[in-house]
């Protein structure tokens, strides 16, 4: 993994984003890290980081674990009858 100040990536951007070496780039302000520049591939990968990153489908996580957990879910045998009606 590379670590570069932002003002290298400002004024090298483009040949980064053309670099054959996908590896993930960790950018730096004043010796902080405030960024990570990331090369995906693969569209189920942009998918999950796309969800992993979302509040609104988080919130959906949370609120159905605490579901479950105050024993308000469904049992898995309800889940599919469900699905298949």
């Amino acid at each position: 993994m590379k670590v570069l100040p932002f003002s290298d990536i400002k004024t090298k951007f483009i040949n980064y984003l053309m670099s054959r070496d996908k590896e993930p780039i960790v950018i730096t302000q004043n010796h902080k890290k405030i960024a990570m520049l990331l090369f995906i591939d693969d569209e189920d990968e942009m998918e999950r980081l796309e969800l992993n990153y979302s509040p609104e489908f988080n919130k959906i996580i949370r609120e159905s674990k605490d579901q479950i957990s105050n024993s308000k879910g469904i049992s898995h045998e309800e889940f599919w009858k469900e699905v298949e009606d």
